[in-house]
């Protein structure tokens, strides 16, 4: 005679026992800190990166055969969206430290020329140019904070917080002029309704980023340059799960996910 185990209490827990989920929750103080070293890291890219537009730093965020394009670059104004597990309501506190750690996604959204190159559109700022002007920018912020910046990383910036967490800075391109159109389209739907609003200085708008096609995002990455990576395609995906099998979606992914990382990290 077979006999059926339900562990269920023993994962998500009963009022009087935490169970596994509780036990994997970050406590609010960690995520706070992680939330204002966000947007520290934001402020930062925001005011710093419209710098490297003048004349003297154009010729180093272009490839050397574009140089001559160099004065066609817009100014450097980042637009930023959160990705990855915080954004899913999947993130964990890691129960193997080290090496696991608590893992913070930011998507660096910069709107700038685009240029024809073998029948698709590339973007004129060189990856490499991407990443050098964000990691010259949050170097000093790490120092000061005591912050351990990684250059290691090919699809991203990778900034230690502590020896506990990190933020990841994957770093992406969209068309200027798209973007342009479909800000100023957006604004006029968001603001026609006095009840909505959007931060139009820092966040990419949903409107915005819903429209953009597929092969108008980009990702920066340190070797081969640009690829088409479309970051909507796992977040919808997860989305439509959780709406089609109920938030036990979200419970299975984060009782499973400290087991796979460390086989992984093995």
């Amino acid at each position: 005679m077979s006999v059926k185990l339900n562990a269920h209490r023993v994962f998500k827990g009963t009022v009087n026992y935490p169970g596994y989920l509780e036990a994997l929750t970050l406590d609010n103080s960690r995520e706070q800190l992680l939330r204002k070293a966000r947007d520290t890291i934001r402020q930062t890219l925001r005011t710093s990166m419209p710098q490297w537009s003048v004349n003297t730093k154009l010729q180093t965020l272009v490839e050397s055969s574009y140089k001559h394009l160099a004065s066609q670059l817009p100014q450097l104004h980042p637009r930023f969206r959160m990705q990855g597990s915080s954004v899913y309501h999947t993130l964990n506190d890691p129960a193997h430290k080290p090496p696991q750690e608590v893992d913070y996604d930011d998507g660096v959204f910069l709107p700038t020329s685009f240029l024809e190159q073998n029948n698709a559109m590339k973007p004129l700022l060189a990856a490499k140019g991407y990443f050098t002007v964000v990691e010259t920018t949050l170097k000093p912020l790490c120092d000061s904070n005591g912050w351990n910046l990684d250059t290691t990383k090919n699809s991203c910036v990778r900034i230690h917080i502590n020896s506990e967490a990190h933020i990841d800075l994957a770093l992406y391109a969209i068309p200027d002029k798209e973007f342009t159109k479909l800000i100023e389209s957006s604004t006029r739907e968001v603001f026609s309704d006095h009840n909505s609003s959007f931060d139009n200085e820092i966040g990419l708008p949903e409107p915005v980023y819903r429209l953009l096609s597929q092969q108008q995002i980009m990702l920066a990455l340190r070797v081969n340059g640009w690829i088409e990576s479309d970051p909507r395609m796992i977040e919808d995906w997860f989305k439509q799960a959780v709406q089609e099998q109920g938030e036990v979606v979200r419970r299975v992914c984060r009782y499973l996910n400290p087991c796979l990382t460390l086989c992984l990290a093995k």
